[in-house]
């Protein structure tokens, strides 16, 4: 299937490229286990799908009270262009929550970016980029089962509900309240900071005058907030600011370029406290104007860590879009755009001191390290290893969900996209059921060589076998696009259904492949 160019929904500094390669396939989410090989003996693990639900996830994933992933896609869902909220569960299946339907509708919002944050409730807070009535974006509010509600809907450059186009995640305050940022909006159209209540009372506290504040808020010891414009200051190069809950605000930091006394620019991850600091990140900057890595204390006391130095060099990456995470073993660790040997971003650790090493490289499209251009920051889960998205890379081109351990052992939990190009099975429309030999068993609604739908059989170990590829009206395996679960009879066949010819299907476990009662 031909892969398209398109428009990302997302935003990207103006430096970087704003096009991505992305298939207009039915979406899937698949963990494959190995790289592609012929039919009789490609290997995946099937985790769950559905159709067109979500791609392009540019938030990192946030784990739930019920140990389960939820997190954001800013394309897909209604109409293939207004996003959703998805959770992947133990078993990496994975189900859409909620899917946005724009400026109006059941759900209103479109394009959510940034991640979801967890409330004390165990219900999740986001926002979206756009939609609501006058398309600049929401807050809203979604159960663990996907009941949603609208929080507020923003008004642009007047209304009482002043902001636009909001890019970071929420913070929870000591009051209970949370606060946020919104790129655009407000009086000079340069954006705001806002509290929100979870009843959905908003004040906005601040509208800039220059700058564009693209990461979230970070909450510091003194109650007080810390974060970033990407543009204004001294230097038109970006600031660190600190704010009062009450809304007074103060330039701590204006960014200096390639040198002086605050090297980066352009600054878009959240700020990151960690033994009385803040660390951050620039996306421009540093001695080859690549990218940086810095800590300031509350007080404006700047260090710069690293610089970054692209596809090679001691300091891999470039254009860090995300902050810094700490994990347990006493260190940071981060993401970068691009850079490294394919220039499809990195995964890096630094020490509290400053000292750098490169985790990984991303591959892209195939290799060891599937996924391209991480954009959101890590997350660190409860059994130590760190999780985070691609928006980009995978096997279809358009994004991952992945796991990796400090060492950099990586794991690819879920891809976004599938085609039948190959003529493999693809659109599982139920979950496989397990046999009494240990084999899986399961149907996809479409794929095989007529892309009328297969049965396949899956051994403990993830070697796939497909059992059976249906032909339509006639042919060896009459029948198309099955539908539902397998069910396994007592006497060891396998029965379900078809959505064509309204006919059940059977096939016996102890048959040899491709045989299709």
């Amino acid at each position: 299937m031909a892969v398209l160019t398109l428009q990302m929904s997302a935003r990207l500094p103006a430096t970087l490229s704003p096009v991505m390669r992305v298939s207009p396939s039915l979406l899937l989410l698949i963990h494959f286990l190995a790289a592609c090989l012929p039919a009789h003996s490609q290997t995946f693990e099937i985790v769950g799908g559905f159709s067109n639900d979500g791609r392009a996830s540019f938030a990192n994933v946030t784990q739930g009270t019920d140990g389960n992933l939820y997190g954001v896609a800013a394309q897909g869902g209604v109409g293939d262009n207004f996003g959703s909220v998805f959770k992947v569960d133990e078993n990496r299946y994975v189900t859409a929550l909620v899917r946005f339907t724009g400026v109006s509708g059941l759900v209103p919002g479109a394009g959510p970016v940034a991640s979801l944050t967890l409330g004390t409730d165990g219900n999740f807070y986001g926002t979206t980029n756009r939609g609501g009535a006058a398309d600049v974006g929401t807050v809203f509010k979604v159960t663990p089962t996907g009941a949603h509600t609208l929080l507020a809907e923003f008004t642009g450059t007047t209304g009482e509900k002043r902001g636009a186009n909001p890019w970071g995640a929420l913070a929870w305050g000591s009051d209970g309240a949370l606060y946020g940022t919104t790129e655009r909006g407000g009086a000079a159209d340069e954006g705001t900071v806002y509290r929100i209540t979870a009843d959905g009372s908003l004040t906005t506290l601040w509208e800039f005058t220059s700058g564009r504040p693209i990461a979230g808020l970070t909450l510091g010891e003194d109650g007080n907030f810390y974060g970033s414009t990407e543009l204004g200051g001294t230097n038109g190069l970006g600031t660190l600011f600190k704010i009062t809950p009450q809304g007074a605000l103060t330039t701590i930091v204006n960014f200096t370029g390639t040198g002086g006394a605050a090297p980066g620019a352009g600054p878009w991850g959240r700020l990151r406290f960690a033994a009385g600091k803040f660390y951050g990140t620039t996306y421009k900057g540093g001695t080859a104007d690549l990218g940086s890595v810095f800590t300031v204390t509350p007080g404006g006391n700047f260090v710069s860590l690293v610089s970054f130095s692209g596809t090679g060099g001691s300091t891999r990456g470039a254009a860090p879009l995300a902050g810094v995470v700490p994990a347990p073993d006493g260190n940071l660790y981060g993401t970068t755009w691009l850079g490294g040997v394919g220039d499809a971003g990195t995964i890096y650790r630094i020490t509290e001191a400053g000292a750098f090493t490169s985790v990984l490289t991303f591959t892209g499209n195939s290799g060891p390290f599937l996924g391209k251009g991480p954009y959101a920051e890590l997350m660190v889960g409860p059994d130590g290893e760190l999780y985070g998205t691609t928006p980009q890379g995978g096997r279809t081109a358009v994004g991952t969900v992945f796991k990796v351990t400090t060492s950099g052992a990586l794991t690819t939990l879920v891809q976004f996209g599938f085609t039948s190009a190959n003529g493999l099975g693809y659109l599982p429309s139920a979950p496989p059921v397990r046999a009494s030999n240990g084999d899986f068993y399961g149907v996809t609604q479409f794929g095989g060589p007529s892309n009328k739908g297969t049965i396949y059989k899956m051994a403990p170990d993830g070697r796939l076998t497909t059992l059976a590829s249906f032909s339509g009206s006639a042919g060896p395996a009459p029948g198309a696009y099955p539908l539902g679960r397998l069910a396994i009879a007592s006497d060891g066949n396998l029965y379900g259904t078809q959505s064509r010819r309204s006919k059940w299907l059977r096939h016996r476990v102890q048959d040899q492949p491709g045989r299709c009662f």
